[in-house]
């Protein structure tokens, strides 16, 4: 089911990859280049490389799936609908949470001022940090 060249390319990847980076140390400005956006001459289009390159190992990574796994998927569909389902309630359940964890931490970066049932006092007086309203101007 392996070409040669698959079987080529994976017994050298490791090395390819860490040649990569050695050689983006040495060189950094094909890679500095690669990450600016690049205009299309015939349109007022841009062309943003690492979507573009991200797209292309995915694309690849797509057709590595062997027809007959699509053909199974598309006769039992359980596995794919139970995949989706996951894939799209775990964000649903784990973002609420952790915004949820985040707005009870107290918030470093405002002044030690915050403003509460009306009035401003200093945060060491608040009775909760994370319970202290948004910091008013000129507290």
């Amino acid at each position: 089911m392996h070409t040669s060249a698959a079987s080529w390319l994976r017994h050298r990847l490791g090395r390819a990859v860490v040649l990569s980076y050695a050689l983006a140390l040495i060189l950094p400005a094909p890679g500095l280049w690669l990450r600016r956006p690049h205009p299309l001459p015939p349109s007022h289009l841009t062309l943003h490389t690492a979507p573009l390159l991200l797209s292309l190992v995915l694309f690849s990574a797509g057709l590595q799936v062997p027809v007959r796994a699509l053909g199974a998927l598309l006769r039992h569909p359980m596995a794919l609908l139970a995949g989706l389902v996951l894939h799209l309630a775990i964000p649903l359940t784990v973002v609420p949470f952790v915004a949820f964890l985040l707005r009870r931490t107290p918030d470093t970066s405002s002044p030690s001022m915050c403003w509460t049932r009306g009035r401003c006092c200093p945060r060491s007086a608040c009775w909760a940090w994370a319970w202290c309203c948004s910091p008013r101007p000129g507290c």
